[in-house]
């Protein structure tokens, strides 16, 4: 470390510099201060693997809320040509919020999502213009791209009153996770419409996977994800 009183190098175990004979207690406790404040404010590492078993974790624990919101999402979310989607998809993101804090919920919480209408339609029409433009370059960039949609809409729920903000921010988020969200995005759709091989109405019991594995993803990228 380096004294605080003449700026000379020292032995991070002196007690005194060698050089003017000053304290170094204060070098001590401050450099303590910005390794904790480095440790707090560090986003946590994003792993594919939390947010897939968290998915499974929170359906088992809320079977049948998830399955009757998943319906109820996918299709009021389909009416005007999918734009209802935002505000459900939003409200999704406010059921598993309820959840994460252990408060009671219900199916019904995912009309919430409509008290953030505008921000959340905005911000689901911007990514989603970006992820369709992807598309036409060579697929790719649209499957890299994907994540936009539902990290913004995370960010929406979590109180992004601007939707063009929140693209921006979940952009600022997903660039550090560009391939590992694209796969968590493949692997949840994979994992969704298992269910359509137990005789097609199985979907229904296994697409709130993708839904809530949309939330944790969003969750993750953003730097806010714990395992359950």
């Amino acid at each position: 470390m380096f004294c605080q009183h003449c700026g000379q190098a020292i032995s991070d175990a002196s007690l005194f510099c060698i050089h003017c004979g000053g304290s170094t207690q204060a070098n001590a406790q401050a450099n303590d201060l910005a390794s904790q404040a480095a440790t707090i404010s560090a986003p946590l590492e994003y792993r594919m693997g939390t947010v897939i078993s968290n998915a499974f974790f929170d359906l088992k624990s809320n079977f049948l809320t998830h399955v009757v919101a998943t319906v109820f999402t996918s299709i009021i979310g389909g009416a005007i040509f999918g734009l209802l989607l935002a505000p459900m998809q939003t409200g999704y993101m406010l059921l598993e919020e309820k959840i994460q804090k252990k408060e009671p919920v219900s199916f019904t919480d995912i009309f919430k999502g409509f008290d953030h209408f505008v921000p959340a339609l905005v911000a689901f029409l911007i990514s989603g213009v970006l992820t369709g433009i992807g598309f036409v370059f060579c697929i790719i960039p649209g499957l890299i791209l994907m994540p936009l949609i539902p990290t913004s809409l995370y960010l929406v729920a979590k109180g992004e009153k601007d939707g063009v903000q929140a693209v921006k921010l979940a952009w600022s988020h997903l660039k550090r996770n560009l391939f590992m969200a694209m796969l968590t995005m493949i692997v949840l759709s994979v994992l969704g419409s298992l269910g359509i091989v137990f005789c097609f109405v199985g979907i229904f019991l296994t697409a709130p996977l993708i839904y809530i594995g949309y939330y944790h993803m969003a969750k993750g990228l953003v730097g806010d994800s714990n395992a359950a």
